[in-house]
């Protein structure tokens, strides 16, 4: 079966089933009647599934049984592979077509056209319908000549359905969407320009740091050479922090990202720098999440677009995985309950089971990993814990991460502050303390040059270039445990919307979920019980990972934190965003201030002229909730 939809349920829609075209004009006020068969005898055959499958939700369908996304099947067979100019390979329907030799496409420019001009919406007049059926019927027919030439690649059917089963889940969770603080976020969209003037001021108040510079109007602007000043200002050089030209690098994930790792206690301020950058990119673009009028945050979540086939969705669009502060933004609706789960050092602990060694399993389970490495080195006993040793913690967390992607002796001597021999007698030391870990390593290098791939346990695949550079193979070594990860995490999302979850969204090894103030302990029991089988299911029946979980329970006066419970009251706050979430909540406080007292001076003026005149508010209607979607 093998169908393509272009519109949303509020203005109408174009299906080809088949191909044949059946089209309905209509906007879309009541529900329509299903044409086609979900039953477990049909495999529906879809390229980049979430669009279709979101149509069938939004038509009260409900999901086909079996689905096989050839978009995904063309992310896995071309993951990390590149063109001869070194440009990964398109995965885009037209191109993927041209690769296997199907030349009888319309062409990019046309497709183009034909999707914007369907998500501008209705009125469609009668040659701008005739021209939207035809590029469906085209979308179709390219789809069918593609499954002929694809399907003989795919290696293993059930791995890739359920790959599809996961583009169910996907959706499912697409649809739902976080609930959030309505008033909150539209207040920082009002004010996001002064907002983000009083947020840098109080950053630089704060840590004097001599980064931006303000101009004429009052708006702050980096400097390289305020922010160079500052980097040497905190005693690095250009042996201890990448200094090139004279200016000092803001590399986000080969920089500023490992140091605030490596100095979280010494010098908080690069953290702290960290998340005003994000802020300030969000506030550029006036905050603009995608929220829905029942106060739900949603987007795509973009599966299988990370290499190790987690889903990348944008920053800019997902409240979740925007920056740390902003999660404050995630709050109940009356009436429910939010919740957060985490798996614990899960690569860590994906690690040690797929090795099958039971003494990392065992400090995985009982103790701190990150802790246990400083001990692996002498650096303090295994009964060290994050109360008793933050600070030592805190200085190998890089050192565990980049440990499972073969860190040098350089590397770990620089993030220790250690000579590179030293280093290297920790690492020799490691390699005896775990022969069984370094065995397992020892077969994946093998495994890896022989097939010429990385796979996890559900058949997603790295690929390795013919000259591999260090980062290939730094790539390929994490893929067992974030790729991993990722397949558990997604297992996890299958189960919990086939069992009715409220699932919102995914946060890297994380997930949001909503359910009833009346039974959100029931559904909490559930969900995590949905974690332990997805853990089982990719590790094996001995290995369950460890999990925390955060509750915020519906509030309107605003928040307090319950540490003996563990809930938060009023929204969601991330331990590591509360600082600049602070930053925030005091500049829109002075903002609205400012607004009320210039609003209240402008009616003086006016009303000696307007004795009559009245002040008209709009009336606010609060959020309401909608109905979530499950796979039942």
């Amino acid at each position: 079966m093998r169908y393509d939809f272009k519109k949303n349920t509020d203005t109408g829609r174009e299906e080809l089933l088949q191909g044949r075209t059946r089209s309905d004009r209509r906007r879309c006020r009541h529900r329509l009647d299903n044409p086609l068969p979900f039953k477990p005898d049909v495999l529906h055959v879809l390229y980049n599934a979430t669009a279709d499958l979101g149509f069938a939700l939004a038509a009260q369908w409900g999901l086909p049984y079996n689905v096989l996304d050839l978009w995904v099947e063309r992310r896995n067979f071309t993951n990390n592979k590149t063109d001869g100019q070194g440009s990964p390979l398109p995965t885009d329907l037209v191109s993927t077509c041209h690769d296997y030799g199907i030349n009888d496409t319309i062409s990019f420019e046309e497709k183009e056209a034909n999707r914007e001009r369907i998500m501008r919406g209705f009125p469609f007049s009668a040659d701008e319908m005739r021209h939207i059926v035809e590029y469906c019927r085209g979308d179709v027919r390219m789809t069918r000549m593609l499954l002929e030439r694809m399907v003989g690649q795919i290696e293993n059917i059930d791995q890739a359905l359920h790959r599809g089963r996961c583009m169910k889940a996907i959706t499912c969770m697409e649809w739902n969407g976080v609930p959030v603080n309505v008033p909150k976020l539209e207040q920082l969209k009002r004010h996001a320009k002064p907002v983000r003037r009083h947020v840098v001021g109080a950053f630089e108040d704060e840590y004097k740091t001599g980064i931006h510079r303000w101009d004429r109007n009052g708006d702050p602007h980096f400097t390289n050479r305020g922010y160079t000043a500052w980097v040497r200002g905190m005693g690095f050089n250009e042996d201890t922090w990448p200094i090139d030209g004279g200016r000092a690098s803001a590399d986000e994930k080969l920089v500023l990202k490992p140091m605030a790792l490596l100095y979280a206690d010494s010098l908080p301020v690069i953290e702290q720098y960290r998340q005003l950058r994000k802020f300030l990119t969000l506030a550029k673009s006036d905050f603009k999440f995608p929220v829905g009028p029942d106060g739900r945050n949603r987007c795509s979540l973009n599966p299988f677009k990370a290499r190790s086939s987690r889903s990348q969705p944008a920053t800019s669009e997902s409240i979740p995985n925007a920056t740390k502060a902003l999660r404050s933004l995630l709050a109940p609706h009356e009436g429910h309950v939010l919740l957060h789960r985490d798996w614990s050092n899960a690569e860590y602990g994906i690690a040690a089971a797929l090795a099958g060694d039971k003494k990392r399993w065992d400090h995985y389970l009982h103790r701190d990993a990150y802790l246990v490495k400083a001990a692996d080195y002498g650096f303090c006993d295994y009964s060290a814990t994050k109360e008793t040793h933050r600070e030592l913690r805190n200085r190998f967390k890089p050192v565990v991460l980049a440990g499972q992607y073969g860190q040098t002796p350089e590397g770990l001597a620089k993030a220790l502050g250690v000579s590179v021999p030293q280093a290297k007698r920790y690492q020799e030391r490691e390699a005896k303390l775990y022969p069984r870990y370094q065995e397992w390593l020892a077969i994946n290098a093998e495994n890896r040059a022989f097939d010429g791939f990385v796979e996890t346990e559900c058949g997603w695949k790295l690929w390795m270039p013919k000259r591999p550079t260090a980062h290939d193979i730094r790539t390929a070594l994490n893929l067992p445990m974030q790729g991993n990860c990722a397949e558990i995490l997604r297992l996890t999302c299958c189960l919990a919307t086939e069992r009715g979850i409220d699932l919102g969204s995914s946060v890297h090894d994380a997930l949001f979920y909503t359910a009833p103030e009346d039974s959100w302990e029931d559904v909490d029991a559930s969900m995590k019980q949905c974690m332990d089988e997805a853990s089982q299911t990719i590790l094996g029946d001995d290995y369950v990972l460890k999990s925390d979980r955060d509750v915020v329970l519906y509030d309107a006066s605003g928040y307090r934190y319950d540490p003996d419970c563990k809930l938060h009251y009023g929204h969601y706050q991330h331990e590591d965003g509360q600082k600049m979430w602070n930053k925030i909540e005091a500049a829109l406080g002075q903002v609205e201030r400012q607004s009320s007292e210039e609003a209240t001076k402008q009616f003086d003026r006016q009303s000696p002229r307007f004795p009559n005149s009245k002040l008209i508010g709009r009336e606010h209607h609060a959020p309401t909730g909608g109905q979530f979607c499950s796979i039942v």
